[in-house]
């Protein structure tokens, strides 16, 4: 089992990995708030003809982010699995220590 030591010990150490996904949530939200300001999700005809550049660049910038983010919630939710599955093994090999699955 793990302990609240042990637990506090792996955040500080893992605390860099949760930088990207701050970064871009919070990248996002400024994004989608500017956006909103600036009137680009109204429907009119400068945005139905896509004649404001500066929500042709709101929706740009928004699919970029968008494609950012779901690659690093898929390593991110890839790394929990890996170690969920080496979590598994070792409290496998301590249960049974006659079979070595190496």
């Amino acid at each position: 089992m793990i302990t609240g030591n042990e637990l506090k010990s792996h955040l500080r150490n893992n605390i860099k990995s949760l930088y990207p996904i701050t970064l871009l949530i919070i990248f996002n939200v400024v994004l989608l708030n500017t956006c909103s300001l600036l009137g680009c999700y109204e429907v009119n005809l400068s945005n139905i003809f896509r004649m404001n550049l500066l929500c042709n660049a709101c929706t740009d910038i928004s699919y970029h982010i968008q494609v950012h983010q779901v690659k690093i919630y898929l390593f991110f939710g890839g790394y929990c699995l890996k170690k969920a599955n080496s979590f598994i093994d070792q409290q496998i090999k301590n249960v049974s220590p006659v079979k070595s699955w190496d």
